[in-house]
């Protein structure tokens, strides 16, 4: 049996090329006449603008239930591994607790407290729904912190953004893992951002 020759592999790679254009053509020609008759087919067209603005109008409430999803999975994942304990002596987050606890009893902070008293008076009346516990505070927080891809939804759709692009900047935001660490731990960073986004919100 004869080996086949340079020329034998041309004419087939040739042969093999013209075909795979020619179906490539009648794909794209029949995915074509497909999309224009649906697209003038007016039950169709108004079946697609009704999910399409379906999608529009329940997007802030699925974003708000898939941020808070993440975040209270990322807890869950962190108390497993050990993670997210009772903050340790020195750190600005027992301190924000324990005054937290003393405004409860009706003690309030001197001159020398430094820390945010606004955020403090947060925590304590997380304490106070909670009854002390911090599983449930940290859960409270995520509710609240989960607000901010909803603002930030609003905020690109008030300021004449595409759905599309208001959309992923929501999405964008529930995988940025420091802010949802920081909503988890007791850290005002996270109201922070979400009382500085919707003072954006309003001045827009």
């Amino acid at each position: 049996m004869r080996s086949p020759r340079y020329s034998d592999c041309v004419i087939l790679t040739s042969c093999n090329f013209a075909l795979t254009n020619k179906l490539s053509r009648f794909a794209i020609i029949r995915n074509s006449f497909i999309f224009n008759k649906d697209l003038y087919n007016p039950k169709m067209r108004m079946d697609a603008q009704m999910k399409k603005q379906n999608i529009n109008r329940y997007f802030p409430l699925f974003i708000y239930g898939f941020c808070f999803i993440i975040s209270v999975v990322v807890l869950w994942q962190g108390r497993i591994f050990g993670l997210f304990p009772m903050p340790t002596p020195g750190m600005d987050q027992l301190n924000f607790l324990d005054h937290a606890q003393n405004m409860l009893k009706g003690i309030l902070p001197d001159y020398s407290y430094k820390l945010s008293f606004s955020y403090t008076v947060f925590l304590a009346f997380l304490s106070l729904i909670s009854g002390g516990k911090l599983l449930i505070m940290r859960i409270l927080q995520i509710a609240l912190c989960s607000l901010i891809p909803v603002v930030i939804y609003k905020l690109c759709r008030l300021l004449r953004c595409s759905f599309i692009a208001s959309q992923i900047a929501a999405l964008l935001y529930c995988f940025y893992g420091t802010s949802i660490l920081v909503s988890i731990g007791f850290l005002r960073a996270a109201p922070l951002a979400l009382c500085f986004i919707g003072f954006v919100y309003l001045l827009v």
